[in-house]
């Protein structure tokens, strides 16, 4: 067997290459912004001190209200290893849409940056100058790619006379190889950059061709009052991204889910950090756990877990903390066919705002908000799929061999109709955009066992962590185990996403490369291969029915929380806008979508007959 890891130009023994999200926790903007004097520009902001970033309440770009440029950086929580807070901010050789900046590019150069706003120092007082500092953390490879001695990261900041002046720089090479953060603290030192046009840059320079030579950074902290020694701050949080809800799938099919919800379900696991390292005893780690049906919503449990039984938190201690076992929730069986459901992890610290101590004694409170990394949560999907992977590829597989083939095997709780094949194909060099492929199901793995083979032509990339849905042409009747995978007709490579948070799925991965299949023994994760379930059409008779045009009339549009519909219906489904499902639900007095975040997305709703399709703009203040 030959599975591989893409080192930027070269192929070695292993893996290939990174880049995906859970769904982030709330919300919560700036609140220390004005808006910046138009006569200098219409798309800056100008912030006042403390500027400070955990990325913890971002999606998946940087926060738009700190930073002005950085929409190709990848803010995520999976990439990175033990990050201080949830989420880290990536940097890569990817373009926002999944794009690698030049796949044909040989050399590497400057990809990813993140450019803030302008930050006023104008109003710091001479006497303050010599105790404005910048720190952050940083990390080089993670769950990616490590960048090699040709890979280099740098933090700039912008002088008054317009021109960016290279503070710091970290080349990268195997001595950077280590599983945490680490920190940097930066003078800011010299009159030039006491402005009210001040700004900070991160920029990575690497591989142009894909998800290579990765770096991370979180908790970026720049203020006056502060020295070289001052790394250490009052905050507790929580880090990583949850483990799989049922068992080792992060995504089943709501009628499989429901035959026997209780043995699907466990316990689940984040990391709790404690980013103190003043204070010795270290602090308490009280945490809770709930599950929630937000479709039915129905609480499944809420859990106080104390502290786990190990203790409070050393300083600067990184700790795995556990959910309790949901297989003994009660978990009442609905017929929806699609439903969310939603873990939390909340991490009761207390913690409230940032301070300082000015002159050694006094004690300003900041206006940062420490409570917004105290919560995880995370949504998973009941819908028409099983997924090993939770929709994040950290790496790529390839196997190069002529009629090599793959398949992930899946033990489907109950007989189905199987109607699509879901397979993320990444951007990166070598490009396999036109490469054909064989996509294959089998219900054993021996040839005379093929139920299924398609030829599928790999197309252009649509974005980060989009999947390809390849719809069969007569639908499976499927029980028991298949598998589900592909046969390549060329010796390049031809990468398929890779997702490192899910070391369970290792076993269900096998290849073949001449005549005998192997299970897999040397990657840890799961292979973004799904197969689709659904219902068998057909042999449906469809009748031509003049219907009428019935109009719903959902209100209030736009929307702050509560949905009311006036017309009698059956099922209500809410897609946001790239069609993915966030809401379902049969016929009630009104329905609770506050956990939307602001933004349009479609409804569709039903009586059984017709469906009314329809746009629907939530928007809370």
């Amino acid at each position: 067997m030959r599975l591989f890891l893409y080192i930027s130009s070269i192929f070695l023994s292993g893996l290939v290459f990174g880049q995906f999200t859970v769904l982030p926790i709330e919300q919560n903007n700036a609140g220390n912004m004005r808006k910046a004097d138009t006569t200098y520009t219409d798309t800056l902001y100008t912030l006042q001190l403390p500027f400070w970033e955990d990325f913890s309440t971002s999606g998946t770009t940087p926060d738009s209200m700190k930073w002005a440029i950085g929409d190709n950086v990848y803010v995520n929580a999976t990439i990175a290893k033990n990050p201080p807070t949830y989420k880290a901010a990536t940097f890569d050789g990817l373009k926002r849409n999944g794009a690698a900046y030049d796949l044909s590019s040989e050399y590497n150069g400057p990809a990813d940056s993140l450019i803030s706003h302008y930050i006023d120092l104008s109003q710091v007082s001479q006497f303050n100058k010599n105790s404005v500092y910048l720190s952050f953390f940083w990390q080089a490879g993670g769950n990616g790619e490590m960048p090699d001695t040709n890979d280099s990261l740098r933090v700039q900041f912008y002088r008054a006379d317009s021109t960016w002046v290279t503070q710091w720089v970290q080349i990268g090479g195997s001595e950077n190889s280590f599983d945490r953060f680490r920190q940097v603290i930066l003078p800011v030192s010299g009159d030039e950059y006491f402005h009210f046009q001040f700004r900070i840059k991160f920029e990575g320079f690497n591989s142009l061709r894909g998800p290579f030579d990765t770096w991370h950074i979180d908790y970026i902290y720049l203020n006056e009052n502060r020295d070289a020694s001052d790394t250490s701050y009052f905050d507790r949080g929580l880090t990583g991204s949850q483990s799989p809800l049922f068992g080792k799938f992060y995504q089943m099919p709501a009628d499989h889910f429901f035959t026997n919800p209780m043995s699907h379900v466990g316990k689940q696991n984040v990391q709790a950090y404690n980013l103190d390292s003043k204070t010795a005893v270290g602090h308490p780690l009280e945490y809770y756990y709930q599950l929630k049906n937000l479709t039915t919503n129905e609480l499944y449990d809420f859990a106080d877990m104390g502290n786990g039984g190990l203790g409070g938190l050393k300083p600067r201690e990184i700790r795995t903390v556990y959910g309790p076992d949901t297989s003994k929730f009660n978990i009442p069986i609905n017929k929806l066919d699609s439903q969310v459901i939603e873990a939390t992890f909340y991490y009761l610290t207390n913690d409230k705002h940032l301070f300082e101590e000015v002159n050694g004694s006094d004690t300003v409170f900041l206006p940062v908000d420490l409570k917004v990394n105290d919560t995880i949560k995370t949504k998973f999907t009941l819908q028409d799929t099983y997924a090993y992977d939770d929709g994040t590829a950290e790496f790529a597989v390839a196997i190069n061999q002529l009629k090599g083939e793959v398949a992930i095997r899946y033990v489907i709780e109950e007989m189905d109709t199987l109607t699509a094949i879901d397979i993320y194909f990444p951007d990166i060099a070598p490009e396999s955009e036109g490469a054909s492929v064989d996509l294959l199901i089998w219900d054993e793995l021996n040839d005379n066992h093929i139920m299924s083979r398609a030829a599928f032509t790999i197309p252009p990339t649509t974005g980060i962590n989009k999947f390809s849905r390849v719809t069969l042409s007569k639908p499976l009747l499927v029980k028991d185990t298949i598998y589900v995978g592909y046969q390549q007709f060329t010796d390049n490579y031809i990468g398929v996403g890779f997702d490192r948070n899910n070391p369970a799925a290792s076993s269900e991965i096998f290849t073949r490369i001449s005549d005998n299949w192997e299970q897999n023994n040397r990657l840890s994760g799961a292979i973004m291969i799904r197969p689709v379930f659904g219902t068998d059409t057909s042999a449906v008779i469809v009748l031509k029915v003049d219907l009428p045009v019935v109009d719903y009339n959902p209100y209030p549009n736009p929307n702050r929380g509560v949905l009311y519909i006036s017309e009698t219906y059956q099922t209500i489904g809410i897609y946001n806008l790239s069609g993915q499902l966030q809401y379902a639900s049969e016929t009630k007095p009104y329905h609770d979508i506050s956990f939307l975040n602001d933004g349009v997305y479609i409804m569709r709703i039903n009586d059984g007959k017709t469906t009314y399709s329809g746009k629907l703009i939530v928007r809370k203040e």
